[in-house]
Order: C-alpha cells, then sequence, then structure tokens
C-alpha cells in the first residue's frame, strides 16, 4: 500500500477512516440542561460567594507581586543614589514572603470550600438519580442493561465533579487573573 510523499501513515484508530479536514459532529446540550445545574447550585450560594470573594482577592494578590519586585529591583536594589537601600530590601521581602503565605492560604481555602460545595452538589444529584431510579417502573429495568445504568451514573456524575471542582474554579481564576494584569498594565 502505498501513500503519497509526505503523507502520515494511518494510525489504524476510530478517526483514521476519516478525511483530513473531516471533524466529528458534536452535540449541543439538550434544552433547560443549564437552569437544571444551576438550581443545584442555589442551596449552596454563599459559600460560592465566598469562593468567589477568595477568587478575586487572589488574582489582586497574584498581580501585586509583579509590582513588588519591581520596586525591590527599582528602588531597593538599584535605587538612584546608587546605594542599595538594604531597609527596602528587608521590608520587601518579607512583603513577598507574607504575600506568597496568604496566597497559599486563601488557596488552601478556596480549594476546601470548592470541594465542600461541589461534594454537597453531587450529594444532592446522586440523591434525585436515586428518587428518579425507584421511581422507574420495572419495564425500564428490564429493557435496559445494569451496565448501562451504573456507567451513566459514574459517568455523568464524575463529569459533573470534574467540572465542580476543576474547571469552573479554573476560568474563574484565569478571568480574573487577566483582568487584573490588564488594569494592572494601565
Amino acid at each position: 500500500m502505498s501513500q503519497p510523499m509526505g503523507a502520515r501513515p494511518s494510525s489504524g484508530g476510530p478517526r483514521s477512516l476519516m478525511g483530513p479536514d473531516t471533524l466529528p459532529e458534536t452535540s449541543a446540550l439538550p434544552p433547560g440542561t443549564i437552569p437544571r445545574v444551576i438550581a443545584l447550585f442555589k442551596p449552596h450560594k454563599v459559600g460560592l460567594s465566598i469562593v468567589s470573594a477568595i477568587v478575586i482577592i487572589s488574582g489582586a494578590l497574584s498581580i501585586l507581586t509583579p509590582l513588588l519586585i519591581r520596586n525591590l529591583i527599582d528602588k531597593a536594589l538599584f535605587p538612584a543614589s546608587e546605594l542599595p537601600n538594604i531597609d527596602l530590601l528587608w521590608k520587601i521581602s518579607l512583603e513577598l514572603v507574607g504575600l506568597t503565605i496568604l496566597g497559599a492560604l486563601l488557596g488552601l481555602w478556596q480549594t476546601y470550600l470548592t470541594a465542600g460545595i461541589g461534594q454537597a452538589v453531587l450529594r444532592d444529584l446522586r440523591t434525585k438519580l436515586f428518587d428518579h431510579l425507584q421511581s422507574l417502573s420495572l419495564k425500564f429495568f428490564t429493557g435496559t442493561r445494569t451496565g448501562e445504568i451504573q456507567s451513566r451514573l459514574q459517568n455523568d456524575v464524575g463529569g459533573l465533579q470534574t467540572v465542580v471542582s476543576d474547571t469552573a474554579a479554573t476560568y474563574v481564576i484565569n478571568i480574573v487573573v487577566l483582568v487584573s494584569t490588564v488594569i494592572a498594565m494601565i
């Protein structure tokens, strides 16, 4: 079997039959999915507000570090008087250490709260799923394979857990850092 010069050999995977310009189709969320997910988080408004405040404070603190380093270099190590200012060097160094410790503590608190909220949401979701499964008829269970039901329960709830604990917080943190960086540059 010959291939055109410069072509990569096919790995034989599921996409090997697709052409180079063919992308797999993606399905849109069914209508009403987002409001249902938001409803799961409504009982946790206070915790989510605290997490949001921590994220905003952490973003602001992450901008202070480069500003302190700038002052450390420009004013403490290489001031206009040409002699290093040791007192200012110590002061800024201690501020940087304190800022690092404060950022770590805020990150720990945020992770703890996010994990707690995520676990509570997943508990509520699993309870609702269990109640729903209990309300289904025997015909559903005889017509559906047990592994399919188990897989659906594990994979869907596990996917939501990933979104709750990792993805959502990361996006919010990145947005806050981006906005605060732009503000600091202005």
